[in-house]
C-alpha cells in the first residue's frame, strides 16, 4: 500500500526545512517525489513541480502510477500534455499494458481535447487484461486484474471522520477571504436527507459564489494554509480539486448569473443551471458553512422529484435533470471511463448501463469481448 498522503506532505516538509532538498538531476523514490511535487506546486513552481516526477520515472519508478497521476494534476493548458505522451513511449512495455497508467495517459489526452487517443488508450485499459487471459472465466479474470489494479477502499466511517477534518481546515483557510463556502450536489443531499456525509461518498462537494471570490484568491488562501494541494481540475472550467493533507478530495465550483438571471457551474463536459437561490447559515460535520435558503428546492430541481429516495447508481453527468452538455466528444470519453470504472468496482449495474452507451456509439464488437 501507498504511504498516506499527509506522511508524503510532511516528509517533503522536513526535507524542505532541513535544507537537504535533492538537486536538480537528483532523481527521489517516487512517494517523496509525489510529496516534493507538491511542495513546489505550492509555491508556484510548476516546472520544478513536473520535473522531480519526470526524474523519478526515468529513474525507474515507471510503474508506479502514482506519478503519472500527480503529473496529470500538474496539466495547466493542452500543450502540457505532450511531457507525458513522450514519457509514455520512452516507459517500459509493461507501463503499457498496466491499467492505472493507461488511465493517467488517457486522461491527460482527454483533458486536452484529443479524446481519439484517449479513448483508444481506454480501449487498451478495458480490453488488455482480457487478452491476457482469454477463454473460459475471462470476465472474471479482467474483474479481479483491475480491482488489485485500483486503490483500496477506505475504512467504514473513515471518510467521514477525514472529510470534517478537511472541511474545518478549508472553512480556517478561507477565513480571510469574502468567499461563503456552501453544500452542493451529493453533500447537500447527504446533509438534507441523511443528516451527513452519505454512505457512499467519496468527496465533498461544495459552491462559492464566482464574484465573491475569484479561484487565485481560493487557491493562494489555502497555499497559505498549507494543509491543501489546490488545481484546476479541468482546461475548460474553473472548477477546482482541493486535496487535503489526510486524502480527503474537495471539489469547489463557482456559480456564475447568466444573462436570463439564471445560475449555472461547470463540470468537465456538462453544466448545471439552477434558478437564482439565496444562502442561508447552517452547520455541517461541525463546520459552520452555507446552503442554498431553499434548499428542497434546490435538490428537486438538481435530483429530481424523488430526490428523497437514495439511489448508489445516480451520475449527475447523465441523469440530473437540470444538466446541460458543453462539450459532447468529452462526454462520450467519459462514457469509456465509466465503464473501466465500473470493471474496477465490480459494479455489475455501472458495468451494463456504460456497455450500452458504448454501443450505442459504435463499440459494439468490442465491448461485447468483456461485457456479456
Amino acid at each position: 500500500m501507498s504511504e498516506p498522503v499527509d506522511t508524503l506532505a510532511m516528509t517533503a516538509d522536513v526535507i524542505d526545512r532541513s535544507g537537504f532538498l535533492p538537486g536538480p538531476h537528483t532523481a527521489p523514490p517516487a512517494m517523496l517525489a509525489v510529496g516534493l511535487s507538491r511542495r513546489s506546486r505550492t509555491r508556484g513552481q510548476h516546472d520544478a513541480a513536473v520535473a522531480v516526477l519526470a526524474r523519478s520515472l526515468r529513474a525507474g519508478e515507471w510503474k508506479r502510477s502514482r506519478l503519472w497521476s500527480e503529473l496529470v494534476t500538474l496539466i495547466r493548458t493542452p500543450a502540457d500534455v505532450q511531457p507525458i505522451l513522450q514519457l509514455w513511449w520512452e516507459s517500459p512495455a509493461e507501463c503499457h499494458s498496466s491499467v492505472p497508467v493507461l488511465r493517467s495517459v488517457a486522461r491527460a489526452a482527454c483533458i486536452a481535447g484529443q479524446q481519439d487517443l484517449g479513448r483508444a488508450l481506454l480501449r487498451k485499459a478495458i480490453i488488455e487484461p482480457h487478452k491476457q487471459h482469454p477463454g473460459t472465466g475471462s470476465l472474471d479474470n479482467i474483474k479481479g486484474r483491475l480491482r488489485r489494479a485500483s486503490p483500496q477502499a477506505a475504512e467504514p466511517g473513515r471518510f467521514a471522520e477525514d472529510a470534517a477534518r478537511a472541511l474545518g481546515e478549508l472553512h480556517a483557510a478561507l477565513a480571510a477571504t469574502d468567499a461563503r463556502l456552501f453544500l452542493i450536489g451529493g453533500t447537500l443531499l447527504g446533509h438534507v436527507r441523511d443528516g451527513g456525509f452519505i454512505s457512499w461518498d467519496k468527496d465533498i462537494d461544495l459552491g462559492v459564489v464566482a464574484w465573491e471570490a475569484e479561484g487565485p484568491t481560493l487557491e493562494q488562501a489555502c497555499a497559505r494554509h498549507g494543509a491543501f494541494s489546490v488545481r484546476r481540475l479541468d482546461l475548460n472550467s474553473d472548477r477546482l480539486r482541493g486535496n487535503h493533507a489526510n486524502g480527503t478530495m474537495i471539489d469547489v465550483f463557482p456559480h456564475h448569473r447568466r444573462e436570463d438571471g439564471r445560475v449555472y457551474h461547470d463540470g468537465a463536459a456538462t453544466r448545471w443551471v439552477n434558478d437564482p437561490f439565496e444562502l442561508t447559515e447552517t452547520t455541517f460535520a461541525g463546520v459552520p458553512v452555507w446552503q442554498p435558503a431553499d434548499a428542497e428546492a434546490y435538490l428537486a430541481e438538481s435530483y429530481g422529484p424523488r430526490w428523497r429516495e437514495p439511489d448508489p447508481e445516480f451520475d449527475a453527468r447523465f441523469d440530473k435533470p437540470n444538466v446541460e452538455v458543453i462539450d459532447q466528444p468529452y462526454l462520450d470519453s467519459l462514457k469509456y471511463f465509466g465503464l473501466l470504472d465500473a470493471l474496477i468496482k465490480h459494479n455489475e449495474a455501472k458495468q451494463q448501463r456504460f456497455a450500452r452507451m458504448l454501443r450505442e456509439l459504435g463499440e459494439g464488437r468490442w465491448v461485447e469481448r468483456v461485457i456479456a
